[in-house]
């Protein structure tokens, strides 16, 4: 009773260590990946970062942390034994190393090969059934009315598919090295019990010998069969391994520093810019455009599709760097005088993206109540409980959250809202936090009249505040209220 109540406490100290560090694992590798460059992140493979942050750390603690300490115990374990052996009788001792060494390059010889191959396939094909599934759920709407669930489906139990073979495969070879050794373990023996039937009269000595021999195997055997069993393991897993090595040498979190204030008035200026997209052979969109966004003014991006509202919009929060020419970001200060800084040479995007309000076409939203999102779960934001209330009933959102807006719920990216709402919850969410600059992306084009006016006001209300406002728009009368205009048709390749 002992005996077993030791080995669940050591079990349990185990695996709650290894499963702190898996823990770890998962804080480092999210920091990995939401400290690279902002442009790599947003053409980042969703489905891996997923696999690399939820499941790998889990994978490496079972396989890498909890296996690696069964393996020393285990090898202490078998050390004893073989010097207990040595000590009792060399040819027993020697005759247990054969079989040991046989069957672990046995075993190596028959298994490495394919648990690499199942490596290479697992490490692609996990994340490729994780974005499946995402785009799944995000876009269900459209592939419903395409008729196309069956069809994705179909693909995702095909490549589950070959993912649940790999597993059972590798669950039968699992079973490889107890069955060898035990099957090298009685031929041994039993060649031991011929040579003794051979014999006119068997040696006590020699009897006692192939005793001792059968014993030691008894207790060797289940030792290797498991130490073998973590290694291969380990070799199934071993893209695991590499992701958290990898990972583990870039993993420091940046700590950001907004250069600028809350209250700080900031010009931003396109100095002779030319711009594209694209990895390779990038396609310029606009060339040579100069143009500055002045604080307490709104200013309108404008010029038909393709003519690089999208790319400005990007180059202007850091995420696109121009070709040629600059971007600058001026501080103007009340005395007259004013800081120059250069975007993404003086000023790394992420420096730079905490004194800006966004407000995207598709604005981001995420389970949990309107409290959460309008904070993003930062502790240390203080939330204007009245301020918000009072712009939630300005742009009539109070009656359509039910209850107490600040508890009201919201499913993942506010699906149970329409779209003109998450549009006006995304600048109620902008217009909170009271940044200098406020970038809004068709911030209209899902409402009615009514309401595009009392957003236009909303925003001529804080470019009032010395803040700069730029909004990229179609619609006519948030052009005629605008104070400047940036018509992209006249600066088209």
């Amino acid at each position: 009773m002992f005996k077993a109540l030791f080995g669940l406490g050591i079990n349990f100290l185990q695996s709650r260590f290894a499963f702190g560090i898996a823990n770890r694992l998962s804080g480092k590798i999210w920091t990995h990946h939401f400290s690279k460059n902002l442009n790599l992140l947003q053409e980042a493979d969703s489905g891996k970062i997923l696999a690399e942050i939820n499941q790998w750390p889990v994978r490496f603690a079972n396989t890498f942390l909890v296996g690696g300490m069964l393996i020393l115990s285990e090898l202490v374990v078998v050390s004893v034994l073989f010097l207990g052996m040595l000590w009792y009788n060399l040819g027993v001792c020697l005759s247990m190393i054969l079989i040991v060494l046989i069957g672990t390059l046995a075993i190596r010889g028959l298994t490495k090969a394919r648990l690499e191959k199942f490596s290479a396939i697992t490490k692609k094909l996990d994340p490729k059934l994780n974005s499946l599934v995402a785009d799944a759920i995000n876009g269900f709407v459209e592939i419903s009315t395409f008729g196309a669930f069956r069809s994705m489906h179909e693909l995702f139990l095909r490549e589950k598919w070959t993912t649940l073979r790999i597993a059972s495969t590798v669950t039968v070879i699992n079973f490889l090295p107890s069955k060898l050794y035990e099957v090298l373990a009685v031929i041994v023996i039993a060649g031991g019990v011929g040579i003794s039937l051979v014999m006119e009269q068997p040696q006590e000595e020699f009897l006692t010998l192939l005793s001792v021999m059968s014993l030691s195997a008894y207790r060797v055997m289940p030792s290797m069969s498991r130490i073998n069993a973590v290694l291969m393991a380990m070799r199934a897993h071993s893209y695991v391994f590499d992701a958290v090595e990898k990972t583990l040498v870039s993993s420091n979190l940046q700590i950001v520093k907004p250069i600028f204030s809350n209250t700080d008035k900031i010009a931003i200026a396109l100095e002779d810019v030319s711009m594209g997209y694209g990895k390779e052979a990038k396609e310029l969109v606009v060339q040579g455009l100069s143009y500055t966004f002045e604080p307490s003014r709104i200013t309108a991006i404008i010029g038909p599709s393709g003519s690089g509202k999208t790319t400005i919009l990007n180059g202007l929060l850091g995420m696109n760097i121009p070709d040629e020419g600059k971007i600058s970001l001026t501080k103007i200060e009340d005395s007259g005088g004013s800081l120059k800084y250069f975007l993404n040479n003086d000023v790394s995007p992420r420096n730079w993206l905490p004194s800006v309000s966004y407000v995207s076409q598709h604005p981001f939203f995420f389970r949990g109540t309107l409290r959460d999102n309008l904070t993003f779960l930062k502790q240390e934001f203080r939330l204007n409980e009245e301020k918000v209330k009072k712009l939630l009933k300005s742009l009539c959102l109070s009656k359509e959250l039910i209850g107490d807006p600040m508890t009201y719920r919201l499913a993942d990216g506010g699906a149970n809202l329409s779209g003109g709402q998450r549009q006006r919850l995304a600048l109620v969410r902008a217009l909170c936090v009271q940044r200098p600059v406020l970038i809004c992306d068709e911030v209209t084009s899902g409402l009615d009249d009514e309401m595009r006016d009392k957003v236009i006001g909303l925003l001529q209300n804080y470019a009032a505040s010395g803040r700069t406002v730029i909004v990229v728009t179609h619609d006519s009368e948030v052009i005629k209220h605008s104070d400047g205009v940036l018509n992209l048709k006249a600066w088209e390749i």
